[in-house]
């Protein structure tokens, strides 16, 4: 059963979907089915919409159409819900050594649970992308086993490393630029998140999957040389939506 969906104006020109404030796959799952359709289906009736953890806001011209319009128009699109598209789960590598993972042993010695076993949860988990924000290209990951949820920090670190994966509360996110940050960093992809000179910027999408592969400090600096030769991309693999 999907849930349940609220729909209101935010001025003349934006509707607002709102989702019960829950961040969980499901209302992911909905929020992106959603956002697909209308942006595929609704093209010519709107001008964009912005997805969001819980919410969709659609910004529309109110002299082609009228947000009651817009509105009916939407719940229309519920007889095409359960039609899924597949959507790819990225095997992103990540470096854990302390040298990338600077507040992983202080994590483990926090939370009582040996550093390998950290990793060893963080990468059997299929992490999903709920949200982009923060940064250009910064993603929130949800899915964090609660054996490894850690509050952020209560003083922010002045400067994190590009590529630097780090814990906050219950979710993942990667720094895809050095960046202040309250996050606690427990290893290092060498992948570039964010490429402004690339259409799209981010290869990555909200309701993608993202999985981790640890890799040693060697396998690590050899990637990173791959990528400066334009040499390697990410492996990927489809899922059912």
């Amino acid at each position: 059963m999907s849930p349940k969906i609220v729909f209101r104006t935010l001025g003349p020109e934006t509707l607002l979907m709102e989702w019960p404030e829950v961040i969980n796959k499901e209302t992911l799952t909905s929020v992106t089915d959603y956002f697909k359709a209308i942006s595929n289906e609704l093209a010519e009736q709107i001008i964009t919409c912005y997805p969001a953890y819980c919410s969709i806001a659609i910004h529309f011209d109110s002299d082609r159409i009228s947000a009651a319009k817009l509105q009916e128009s939407i719940r229309q699109l519920d007889l095409k819900e359960g039609q899924k598209s597949e959507r790819p789960c990225w095997e992103l590598p990540v470096c854990y050594a302390e040298v990338y993972g600077v507040d992983l042993p202080r994590m483990a010695e926090v939370k009582k649970i040996d550093p390998e076993e950290i990793i060893l949860l963080h990468t059997q988990t299929s992490h999903s992308v709920h949200f982009f924000g923060f940064l250009p290209g910064f993603m929130y990951l949800g899915g964090l086993p609660t054996a490894l949820h850690h509050p952020r920090k209560q003083t922010p670190t002045r400067k994190i490393q590009q590529g630097s994966v780090a814990i906050g509360g219950s979710q993942t996110g990667i720094y895809p630029s050095s960046s202040p940050g309250g996050w606690h960093v427990i290893g290092n992809c060498p992948v570039p998140m964010f490429d402004p000179s690339k259409n799209p910027p981010c290869f990555i999408r909200m309701g993608d999957e993202v999985k981790f592969n640890a890799v040693e400090v060697d396998e690590y600096l050899s990637i990173k040389e791959l990528i400066a030769q334009g040499k390697y991309n990410p492996k990927t693999t489809a899922l059912d939506g």
